[in-house]
């Protein structure tokens, strides 16, 4: 389902298990039942700050002596342990990082020891959410914005009241409890959607009391709820704004995040990151909303940030609708993630780079959408570099094409695209359906290698005249090329390319209900009779170019095989 993909799985928080021979029993942290010692941790939520000490407070005198620590945080705890006397001599245990705790989600730390002279012991498994820096709590229906912030129970109410607390703490961690959160958006100043600036990072997902998190269970939404039009497309009326001096420690993850629905709205988007901003964006559903041009995320004026295993939805337009728009010199990094375009009248577009040099665009599944003319990723004046992803130019009902190349205008640089080791195809409606576009003015990809392409009636490549003199199709049509006449016109680096009819060969194309436009039921792995020619086809990007793609795992986390193995073509390795 839509959340699966960013369900954290967590079996328990905080769990004490206490055996005994011939006595005691079972006990949770915090619990002596019978003469069995009971144990507590501090801090006694999921979340740990980088540079936090772990503190587990045992209800008697332990032998240190039997102490274990184990689980993925063992390797940086600074060793040994400290114990100290709280109450009773060695009741204490401090557990501090060598340095600090290394960043990431359900890490897990595992205690033990024995009760000195008894038989008891004690077992601890504990899961934490390591951050860095500070920490700030959110809960809509416990916060007050007059408060502190600093623990659950001095939780404020809004995202942006945590903010402007944590500005005068970073780096600074923001956890929020599953809720509403709406914003309204306005000029600096005169707003309430969510501005981040560097090193202050937004985690959503979490329940009531913070010890849980699960952001199918505990959704944390942000929705804009403006309903006047406001700005330009270098504001779009957004939810999220991050921009000049933000970098790649600045992340969200975790959110619903939904642009306004308002009617008659002109530019709306869920995150804009412009003006050189290079924040992360993960493990999060946008929807772009209404609006004359409404985009899931916004990416202007120089900003690279990566865009990394979200479900993007490109809303509803009167005009266009874009999955993730990239232009002014933008170089997003987008990997892992699910793409629609949306729905427009017009146009709906996945994945657009307009003149970004150089984006990255890898390992995702990639859907036009819906409207008259669609497309699954459009080149305009860019050079991306586009590999291991499963493409559908989408249900247009006027033209397709799954992969669009043009230029942008007399001035800007002539797109020249890598695309390789993609699954490329259409769904189209009525219409003129191709697997590659090419719009005059254009240039040929630099690289067109070991695509799978397919379903495309029109063409597998169309483009300017003359460019398939050879006729191999047989349609008199010298703009429309086979396969080997595609390889040819891009010259060296066009080979490896192949056709197989790919809706036959994954596992659910349109899900349960039938609505290929529908991505989040969609399942486009692939099946164990997918034809060798994709399932091993591909190149292998660790060998291929010196050092390499920079990517080693597809779409669902599987490791791809190693050196001198081939990879399989697209999104997932079988």
């Amino acid at each position: 389902m839509f959340t699966s993909i960013y369900k954290n799985i967590i079996l328990i928080f905080l769990l004490a298990l206490v055996t005994a021979c011939g006595g005691g029993g079972g006990s949770l942290p915090g619990a002596a039942p019978g003469s069995s010692p009971g144990a507590t941790a501090n801090p006694s939520v999921r979340i740990l700050g980088n540079n936090a000490n772990i503190i587990i407070s045992f209800g008697k005198t332990m032998d240190i002596g039997t102490l274990s620590v184990t689980g993925s945080l063992s390797g940086e705890v600074n060793s040994p342990p400290v114990w100290s006397t709280n109450r009773v001599n060695n009741d204490t245990l401090v557990i501090s990082p060598t340095s600090s705790w290394v960043l990431g989600s359900s890490r897990t730390i595992n205690v033990s020891a024995n009760e000195l002279g008894g038989s008891g012991q004690i077992i601890l498994s504990l899961v934490y959410d390591v951050y860095a820096g500070t920490g700030f709590f959110v809960s809509n229906d416990n916060g007050d914005d007059m408060a502190n912030g600093q623990t659950p129970a001095n939780a404020t109410k809004t995202i942006t009241a945590a903010i402007t607390l944590a500005s005068a703490n970073t780096p600074a961690w923001i956890v929020v409890d599953g809720g509403n959160y709406p914003v309204t958006y306005g000029a600096a100043g005169n707003a309430s959607h969510v501005i981040l600036t560097n090193n202050i990072s937004l985690y959503g997902g979490y329940n009531a009391d913070f010890t849980d998190r699960d952001t199918g269970m505990y959704t944390s939404t942000i929705t804009n709820s403006s309903a006047s039009y406001v700005g330009d497309r270098y504001s779009a009326n957004t939810a999220i704004e991050m921009g000049n001096g933000v970098t790649a420690s600045t992340i969200v993850d975790g959110f619903t995040i939904n642009a306004t629905t308002q009617p008659g709205l002109w530019f709306t988007s869920a995150i804009l990151v412009s003006d050189g901003g290079s924040p992360t964006i993960q493990n999060n559903i946008l929807n772009a909303g209404t609006g004359t041009f409404p985009y899931g995320i916004l990416s202007a004026r120089n900003a690279s940030p990566t865009i990394y295993k979200n479900l993007v939805y490109g809303g509803t337009a009167t005009n266009n609708s874009y999955g993730i728009y990239s232009f002014d010199n933008s170089n997003p990094t987008i990997s892992h993630n699910s793409i629609s375009g949306g729905s427009g009248v017009n146009w709906s577009i996945a994945v657009y780079t307009d003149t970004a040099s150089a984006a990255l665009i890898y390992n995702n599944v990639i859907s036009a959408g819906d409207a008259s003319n669609t497309s699954g990723i459009v080149v305009s004046s860019s050079s991306p570099v586009i590999q291991n992803n499963t493409i559908n130019g989408g249900n247009g009902t006027t033209t397709v094409n799954a992969v669009l190349i043009q230029s942008a205008g007399v001035g800007t640089p002539l797109p020249s695209p890598r695309i390789e080791n993609n699954i490329i195809f259409t769904t189209f409606v009525s219409g003129d359906a191709s697997c590659f576009g090419e719009y005059a003015g254009a240039a040929r990809p630099a690289s067109l290698r070991n695509n799978n392409l397919s379903s495309c009636p029109k063409s597998v490549y169309w483009g300017q005249a003359g460019i398939c003199p050879g006729n191999a199709d047989g349609d008199n049509n010298g703009a429309t090329c086979t396969v080997a006449e595609l390889e040819a016109y891009v010259g060296a680096n066009g080979s490896g390319n192949t056709v197989a009819d790919m809706s036959l060969y994954f596992v659910d194309i349109d899900g349960p209900d039938n609505n290929i436009l529908t991505t989040n039921d969609n399942n486009w792995r692939l099946q164990s009779f997918t034809p060798a020619s994709v399932r091993n086809g591909g190149l292998n990007g660790i060998d291929d170019g010196g050092p390499g793609w920079g990517f080693t795992n597809d779409l669902a986390g599987k490791v791809r095989p190693a050196s001198g193995a081939p990879w399989s073509i697209g999104a997932y390795e079988p």
